[in-house]
């Protein structure tokens, strides 16, 4: 029998849309988008395409009003509390609108995101990338799974100037605030949740971890994760709220929320190592809605794919402009809108 599954993909701004029965779109600090976020402010624009395609986090029992704080766990406590409005699924997951699983056999991508990881880069999604979103291939693996992850990773592959001995140490430079609100979660789960107690010690010997705050999970899982998670994080909001932090510090919270949760999933994979599924992820450099301009243009400028049609195109377009009397854009869009067609629909080799 098949099992019930939704995945929460959250959005804070308008993206390429992600939307299926069981993939499910939520914008993130709905409550606040008026107000200034590490991407500007939200255009009225912007707005009504979010109220039109996305759900909000803002409903309820919810923790919209401090998105700033808790990024996306706010979408996270959202679902926890919502159940209901979601459908009481056996399993509960969540995305970002640009980092996804990679729910296919299939990777198309030879070039990764992070050093020596298994995140891939991927410049945008089209009908090609929407086939790593399989549905199928979800209810496969959550009929022999009780969550599934990401791969962990060591931060030291970032080659980022620094080398880290910890999490702590990766924290205060990601976070770029002060370990204390660290060494505060290391304390609360020391006293509160011993039974973390090994997991929490690995992450102080060593700088790997889970990634994204993204997983799939058994519904009972996933309530006693947010339990865990969630009140950790109050605690040390309690008081963090009070400090004087910029936009980019404020967002402490959720960072922290990322080593609880490869504190939850490690704990359960220690002692139920086969009901734990590890897989690939993506990460879009270009999430943004694409108009067909932006896909004429990104056909033209490509840096990665399609290298065999540039010159092919750009020779044509001259060509054309000099039997007619037409400017360049008309030259562009009459040239590759059916190339850009056939390659988007995969009916032409790289």
């Amino acid at each position: 029998m098949e099992k019930k599954c939704k995945i929460l993909v959250i959005y804070h701004k308008p993206a390429t849309l992600i939307k299926s029965e069981i993939f499910i779109p939520i914008q993130v600090g709905k409550d606040i988008m008026l107000e200034k976020s590490k991407d500007g402010k939200l255009s009225s624009k912007n707005r009504v395409w979010m109220e039109k395609n996305l759900i909000g986090d803002n409903t309820g029992d919810n923790i919209s009003k401090l998105n700033r704080y808790f990024n996306e766990m706010s979408a996270i406590y959202w679902a926890w509390k919502h159940q209901i409005d979601i459908g009481n699924p056996e399993y509960i997951g969540f995305m970002h609108y640009r980092r996804h699983f990679i729910f296919s056999e299939q990777n198309y991508s030879k070039f990764t995101w992070l050093p020596k990881s298994k995140v891939y880069s991927y410049e945008f999604i089209d009908k090609k990338y929407e086939k790593m979103l399989d549905s199928k291939y979800v209810n496969n693996l959550i009929n022999q799974y009780d969550i599934i992850a990401s791969h962990t990773y060591n931060a030291n592959n970032l080659d980022d100037g620094h080398w880290y001995r910890n999490c702590k140490e990766r924290f205060a430079e990601v976070a770029k605030t002060s370990p204390k609100w660290y060494e505060m979660m290391e304390d609360i789960i020391y006293k509160n949740y011993p039974e973390y107690s090994n997991e929490l010690k690995y992450l102080g010997n060593e700088p790997n971890h889970y990634l994204c705050n993204m997983f799939v999970m058994k519904k009972e899982l996933f309530d006693k994760y947010c339990e865990f998670t969630f009140d950790v994080l109050f605690k040390i909001y309690n008081e963090f709220k009070f400090e004087k932090n910029d936009m980019w510090q404020t967002r402490a919270i959720g960072f922290l929320a990322e080593f609880l949760t490869s504190i939850f999933i490690s704990a359960y994979k220690n002692k139920n190592s086969d009901k734990v599924k590890e897989l690939d992820l993506t990460y879009v450099e270009e999430p943004d809605l694409r108009n067909p301009i932006n896909k004429m243009m990104h056909f033209i400028f490509h840096k990665r794919e399609y290298h065999d049609y540039k010159c092919i195109t750009l020779l044509g377009n001259i060509k054309l402009k000099k039997r007619k009397k037409t400017n360049m854009f008309n030259c562009l869009r009459q040239q590759n809108e059916k190339i850009i067609k056939l390659l988007e629909d995969n009916k032409c080799g790289k």
